[in-house]
């Protein structure tokens, strides 16, 4: 009998010895009523401080952080507006740029791909870079072969494009470029970096050729009619096309916004008050 206590009192003290190293082992913490906790390990150091300070080096950004960028978006962000086009068959979207105002109206160029429908009279509607408002557009002309159309809404005091004068200062390959859209019909306003991959490039878009500006800035849909701007924020094109092919990537192209003023010229010729 006494054998049997013993051993039964030897179990005990066994299993209570173990229950404290798992304990121990498991990190169990005593929390105590002063907010300190009790059981974490870690190297004593011989300091009277009660408590370690340190300081981290906290820097201000510049105006402008990373780069000039920031500011120019601030200037041509606004220009850029998303375009969406309606009827009873189908829908669609794209991108424009504002280029021109008088007292009553905002003009702005897209792509006539981007507006042209089938239907009898579409309806076209713009929205600014900011809110949510919807400025009902009039197609003022377009033409199929250069894929450049004129609209106009009934706003004013919109940012306008500046445009590059590229007879004074040719577009040069390797050039960085900043491409702002609305990719996806739902994305507007998004921008995009690059560089001038090609100059004069003969594409053919929907079975036409044309002369066109390369980049390998990311182009998507949605984003036709949308603004491709230089390093100083001046509009040198038009974005009208990316390469859908397979295994293709980096492959975007503009209209030259030398040969978009010209078509905007004729239209204004021959449209009608």
């Amino acid at each position: 009998m006494r054998k049997k206590l013993s051993n039964i009192l030897i179990f005990l003290l066994i299993s209570l010895s173990l229950s404290s190293l798992l304990l121990t082992g498991c990190g169990f913490f005593d929390f105590s009523n002063d907010g300190t906790i009790s059981g974490i390990s870690g190297t004593e150091i011989d300091d009277d401080r009660s408590v370690v300070e340190i300081n981290f080096e906290m820097v201000d950004p510049p105006v402008a952080p990373g780069s000039n960028l920031v500011k120019i978006l601030k200037e041509i962000h606004p220009s850029v507006v998303s375009i969406k086009i309606s009827s009873s068959r189908s829908s669609s979207a794209g991108s424009g740029v504002v280029i021109a105002a008088d007292d009553l109206y905002s003009y702005i160029v897209t792509c006539e791909h981007v507006v042209a429908s089938s239907a009898s009279s579409p309806s076209i509607h713009v929205t600014l870079s900011e809110g949510e408002t919807q400025y009902a557009a009039l197609r003022i002309g377009g033409n199929a072969t250069e894929d450049i159309a004129l609209l106009r809404i009934r706003k004013t005091g919109i940012p306008i494009a500046k445009i590059r004068n590229t007879t004074s200062g040719p577009i040069q390959l390797g050039e960085d470029v900043i491409v702002i859209g609305n990719p996806l019909g739902s994305l507007g306003g998004t921008v995009t970096q690059g560089i001038i991959s090609g100059l004069a490039r003969q594409i053919s878009v929907e079975g036409v050729s044309m002369t066109l500006l390369q980049s390998d800035a990311a182009i998507n849909s949605g984003n036709s009619g949308g603004g491709m701007f230089d390093e100083n924020g001046l509009l040198i094109g038009i974005v009208n096309a990316k390469s859908a092919e397979e295994k293709t990537e980096g492959l975007g192209f503009a209209i030259p916004i030398e040969n978009a003023v010209e078509v905007i010229k004729v239209i204004l010729k021959t449209f009608i008050v």
